[in-house]
């Protein structure tokens, strides 16, 4: 399964695993478990990897940053969420290769994008309108970065048909 998570699909993949691995020790691996931090969502990350040699045997968010290789030894149920910015085709295709499926796309822009999107949106459209409106043409910069940095036409696809279906 490939998802983005941003909040509303957080709860599913956290009440079905009570546990997950993270992929990337970046910015996004960071962002990610703060939001989980921040709606108090208690789950156990059993392994931090990443595809950067540099960042191995470093600990990140109180976890060992292990190769992906080392993620040969894991329960291949275990929901993986991938948090790097770029390359999440080659992620995705080497997560396959080592048995994981169970994937979950994470990006801070994403979520904080459609964090936005749900604030203007406690409103009522008609009576917000102006103000949905200023906030996506304030953002069309962002709006167009998270959208190109879907690896795949579908999830850009789904990306466009969540804008329109809840905002316009």
């Amino acid at each position: 399964m490939n998802l983005n998570i941003y909040e509303s699909e957080l709860n599913p993949l956290i009440l079905k695993e009570n546990k997950l691995i993270i992929f990337g020790a970046g910015v996004n691996g960071a962002a990610f478990r703060e939001r989980l931090f921040t709606y108090n969502i208690d789950i156990e990350i059993i392994a931090v990897a990443d595809s950067d040699p540099k960042k191995h045997g470093n600990c990140f968010i109180d976890k060992t940053v292990i190769s992906p290789n080392e993620l040969e030894n894991f329960d291949k149920e275990i929901p993986v969420v991938v948090t790097p910015f770029s390359g999440g085709f080659e992620i995705k295709e080497l997560l396959n290769t080592l048995g994981f499926y169970n994937l979950y796309f994470y990006s801070h822009v994403y979520a904080w994008f459609f964090g936005v999107m749900q604030s203007v949106r406690t409103n009522a459209y008609n009576e917000n309108k102006d103000l949905i409106n200023k906030v996506l043409t304030e953002n069309t910069e962002k709006i167009n970065f998270v959208r190109e940095n879907f690896a795949d036409e579908r999830s850009k696809l789904v990306f466009d048909a969540h804008l329109k279906a809840k905002y316009f």
